[in-house]
C-alpha cells in the first residue's frame, strides 16, 4: 500500500485523499480572539453614586484583533463570545458602601449584571455596611462586527459620599473571548 503525501493532503491508492489535521479539512484556523483590559489609574472620589458610569479600560493587557476603543471593546469578527467583567468599588468612609453594581453592555443594552447590596444587622444601634465590595458580571452572547461592548458602574453609599474604583489588575478587568466563530455558506475543501 501506498500513499503519497501532496502538500497539506494525503492520496491513498484508491485515489481518494484526506486533509491533514494542519488544514483542517481546506479552512484555515482563525487566529483566536481574546481581549483583558484594566483602568490606567484609580477613578477616584470623582465616582459618583446613584448614576450608571461608563469606566475607561484604557489599559491593554491582551488585545488580539485591535478591538480596543480606548474605554471598552468593539467586536471585530461576529461571533459567540464570553465576557467577562469585575469592578473593585471602595468606599471612602468605613462601613459606608451600601449596594453596588455593574452591568456589560452592548449600546443601551444590557447583556450581563450583577448587584450586591450591604445591610447588615445593627451592631451598637447602627446598621454595618461594607468599606469594598467586588461585582463581577459574566455572560455568554452573540456580537456581530462592530458592536461595542462597555462595562457600567454603579454605586450607592450611606452618607452619599462619592466612592473611588481600585485600579489594581487583579480587582477591576474587563475580558473576554471568542467561542465560536460565524460564517455563512458552506465550507468548501481546497482545489
Amino acid at each position: 500500500m501506498t500513499m503519497r503525501i501532496h502538500g497539506d493532503k494525503i492520496e491513498f491508492p484508491d485515489g481518494t485523499e484526506q486533509f491533514t489535521a494542519s488544514s483542517g479539512g481546506g479552512v484555515e484556523a482563525q487566529p483566536p480572539v481574546a481581549f483583558s483590559f484594566n483602568l490606567s489609574s484609580v477613578v477616584n472620589g470623582d465616582f459618583p453614586q446613584l448614576t450608571e458610569t461608563k469606566l475607561v479600560f484604557d489599559k491593554v493587557e491582551l488585545d488580539t484583533d485591535n478591538g480596543s476603543n480606548g474605554t471598552g471593546y468593539v467586536v471585530q469578527k461576529s461571533g459567540i463570545y464570553s465576557l467577562n467583567a469585575r469592578v473593585r468599588f471602595n468606599g471612602k468612609n468605613p462601613n459606608n458602601l451600601v449596594s453596588s453594581r455593574i452591568f456589560i453592555k452592548k449600546g443601551s443594552i444590557e447583556l450581563a449584571q450583577s448587584w450586591n447590596t450591604h445591610s447588615g444587622g445593627p451592631v451598637g444601634g447602627e446598621s454595618i455596611y461594607s468599606l469594598h465590595d467586588t461585582p463581577t458580571a459574566t455572560t455568554v452572547v452573540k456580537l456581530e462586527k462592530g458592536d461595542v461592548i462597555d462595562v457600567i458602574g454603579y454605586m450607592e453609599t450611606r452618607d452619599g459620599a462619592n466612592a473611588y474604583i481600585s485600579h489594581e489588575d487583579a480587582l477591576t478587568q474587563f475580558s473576554g473571548h471568542m467561542v465560536s466563530s460565524i460564517t455563512e455558506g458552506e465550507v468548501k475543501e481546497k482545489e
